[in-house]
């Protein structure tokens, strides 16, 4: 690897355009030309000669050397980085990839009053997904609702309301179960697309009690899918915001985690207006009052027309296509983050999502607000709002 050291004519190694790592072709004809230097021009060297095979040899080796060097050169980059690597540099901004989350939600268990359910008391559904209770409950008044955790982690741990209804462990006393509601919360780990897009947002958190650190600390929460701060630097009410205050726009997420994050990188002084208002008490007992408002969803309904191809995927995977690009929840309760606030739907890619999501000839597309009006023309969202859809309101027929 003469040239990592020498760096002769500067073409490998570190330069002022990045990393240049040295080819298995340049390193042949690099080593070729210094045995007909040294042996003389007429020297084979072809491929079935001894010193053909050793020169192959040895520049398949430094080839690879060179590769790895380029990796451990890449692997600073946030860019570039991968796996382990794009960890590592996220230990930089005190990041850390999101690990996988299990599914939360509310069992409702009926039976006679007294029967004890210990903690650890599992449910399934039908389909095998298992849930377990997170605390002792005592069944009051025939029934008694009590916090319950899947057992797996991931997106597919989410179930659907009224899933819930086998007993693995049965206890007399029991006479059914079920959840009224959807469990949610349920998360793959973070991608390295996806941990390398929010450490992008996140580099604005080093700036202080600034607009983009606010909203960087916001979107790091857990199911928040977007937020955005709008402050209000006059001496006036602007928009129902007071004068010199922010209000905060957040769709998903935990009440408590988003006050907290709006508490913890606010400006001193600046008053966090919201619909949401909750009371916060500091280390030394003073109450503050953080408020934030809930973004409001503009549901969209999408009609399509199609022309199938023979190994056609089927109209689930068309829907869930259209769901993952405008954003919603699909029949197995998965969260698809989609458009962002105040992000216009497409019509041109809506399309181009349903060509892509499915073996498709050809589709005739057009979108709705209210389910009555068709166009195929562009959605315009108002800026503290998203786009939002749902299996049920996506249509399909054939042509």
């Amino acid at each position: 690897m003469d040239n990592f050291y020498n760096a002769e004519k500067g073409i490998y190694g570190v330069t002022a355009k990045g990393f240049r790592r040295k080819l298995y072709s340049e390193a042949v004809e690099e080593r070729i030309s210094r045995a007909r230097r040294v042996f003389g021009v007429n020297i084979d060297t072809s491929e079935t000669s001894f010193l053909g095979k050793l020169i192959r040899n040895y520049s398949w080796d430094e080839a690879t050397l060179w590769e790895l060097a380029e990796d451990v050169y890449n692997s600073a980059f946030v860019n570039a980085a991968d796996g382990q690597d794009l960890d590592n540099v996220g230990q930089y901004l005190t990041i850390s990839r999101r690990s996988a989350q299990r599914s939360v939600g509310i069992l409702t268990i009926e039976g006679f009053a007294g029967t004890v359910i210990p903690k650890g008391f599992r449910v399934a559904t039908e389909t095998g997904k298992i849930f377990e209770t997170v605390e002792e409950v005592t069944i009051i008044d025939k029934k008694i609702d009590v916090k319950v955790v899947s057992i797996e982690h991931g997106k597919d741990s989410n179930v659907a309301y009224n899933t819930l209804t086998r007993v693995l462990n049965p206890i007399a006393g029991i006479t059914s179960v079920t959840n009224i509601k959807e469990t949610t919360g349920g998360l793959d780990t973070e991608t390295d697309r996806e941990f390398r897009e929010r450490y992008k947002k996140s580099y604005s958190r080093a700036g202080g009690s600034t607009v983009p650190a606010l909203t960087s600390a916001l979107l790091d929460i857990d199911s928040v899918i977007d937020a955005e701060v709008v402050e209000n630097t006059t001496m006036e009410t602007v928009n129902g915001i007071p004068p010199k205050s922010f209000e905060c726009f957040v769709f998903g997420g935990k009440e408590g985690d988003i006050i907290d994050a709006i508490y913890r990188n606010k400006s001193a002084g600046i008053e966090a207006h919201g619909k949401i208002v909750k009371e916060v008490t500091d280390e030394k007992g003073r109450v503050h009052k953080i408020g934030y408002t809930e973004a409001e969803s503009k549901t969209i309904y999408v009609d399509i027309k199609l022309k199938r191809e023979e190994n056609y995927k089927g109209d689930e995977a068309i829907k869930r296509a259209v769901i993952n690009y405008i954003g919603g929840v699909d029949n197995d309760n998965i969260t698809y983050k989609g458009l962002k606030l105040g992000e216009a739907v497409s019509y041109a890619k809506l399309v181009g999502a349903i060509m892509c999501g499915g073996t498709v000839k050809d589709a005739a597309v057009t979108i709705s607000i209210d389910g009555k009006t068709y166009a195929a023309n562009n959605i315009e969202i108002e800026r503290n709002t998203i786009a939002r859809t749902a299996m049920d309101k996506i249509r399909i027929s054939y042509v």
